[in-house]
Parts: C-alpha cells; sequence; structure tokens
C-alpha cells in the first residue's frame, strides 16, 4: 500500500475556506480515483504557520503513478487557481511494509 502526502502550508486568512473546499470538493475528486482506500487531514501544530498534511492510502504504485500520469495535473491546477499566491505544497510517497 501507498500513502501518497501532500503537505500545505497555507496563509491564515484563507485556511477556512480551504479546508471547507478541500473538504467537500478536492479531496471527494481525488478519492474517486480507481484504488484510494481512505484519506486523512493533519493540521500540524504551528503557531507562526498554518500547515496541513493529507495522507491518501492507495492499493498499489502501478494505481499511484496511474493517479499520478492521468488526474493529478487537473486537480492540481484547480487548486492553483483557487489558491494562487497563497499557499506552498509539496508531495511525499511513502510504502506501508
Amino acid at each position: 500500500m501507498i500513502i501518497y502526502s501532500v503537505h500545505i502550508q497555507i496563509q491564515a486568512d484563507i485556511e477556512q475556506d480551504w479546508l471547507t473546499w478541500m473538504r467537500n470538493i478536492h479531496i471527494p475528486e481525488v478519492m474517486s480515483h480507481k484504488g484510494f482506500i481512505q484519506y486523512q487531514i493533519i493540521k500540524i501544530e504551528n503557531p507562526e504557520q498554518c500547515q496541513y498534511r493529507i495522507d491518501y492510502y492507495i492499493e498499489n504504485k502501478e494505481l499511484y503513478t496511474e493517479y499520478q500520469q492521468k488526474y493529478a495535473p487537473q486537480l492540481q491546477k484547480k487548486h492553483t487557481e483557487r489558491y494562487q499566491g497563497k499557499f506552498t505544497a509539496h508531495r511525499t510517497i511513502g510504502f506501508i511494509l
């Protein structure tokens, strides 16, 4: 199993809008793709910055690769267009052994 983690730092003034949009729009769109099993939203404790990590659990590397090639660019584009200049993001993957 793969854990696909998206680490986000967002501006405090958009935090609630961003969180609502993620829960109601973005995450359901990601989860609708084949292989995704569950997700969790983690707020990182940091008094100086608004930081989150979203962990998506996906069945295997093949399905993750398919998602990255076919679907992730459009979903990331939507996020960037909505919150341009108000966030930074980086992504990691891990493997459950």
